[in-house]
């Protein structure tokens, strides 16, 4: 049985409206929970969780945005979520798979993608702590 692995919390500023942030993860695994908070201001958005580096910043405008096959990003997408109160939210007892899928079986990448917008201006401040459970090893 796997031990439950923490993230965060981790600050962060979003430079703008929409920002892709570079999560550090496990390779793959089960989110259980997730906590972002806006630590100043209190802008309504949502956020999207990503399995892949290129997916992401598709809907960010960035210049990796050239998608060829098999990067839609309706697939890679694996979590969405609206900010409505505050620029804050909780979930616990969540249940979300995720595989990294910019490596490979034998040279795993261990991060995902989190594409943050938001009405709240340039440069928020903003706090994400996480609770993932690792895939097993032989799994």
């Amino acid at each position: 049985m796997s031990t439950t692995w923490g993230y965060g919390p981790k600050q962060f500023t979003a430079p703008g409206e929409s920002s892709v942030i570079r999560l550090d993860v496990p390779h793959r695994g089960q989110i259980k929970s997730i906590n972002l908070q806006q630590l100043d201001g209190q802008a309504a958005g949502n956020f999207k969780i990503y399995d892949s580096e290129l997916a992401a910043n598709v809907f960010a405008g960035s210049s990796m945005s050239s998608a060829g096959a098999g990067d839609d990003p309706a697939v890679h997408q694996i979590a969405e979520v609206k900010l409505i109160v505050a620029g804050a939210f909780q979930a616990f007892d969540l249940e979300i798979h995720y595989i990294n899928r910019d490596g490979t079986g034998t040279n795993p990448v261990r991060r995902l993608w989190m594409l943050l917008t938001h009405d709240g201006g340039d440069n928020t401040e903003w706090a994400l702590s996480m609770t993932i459970l690792p895939a097993p090893l032989n799994g």
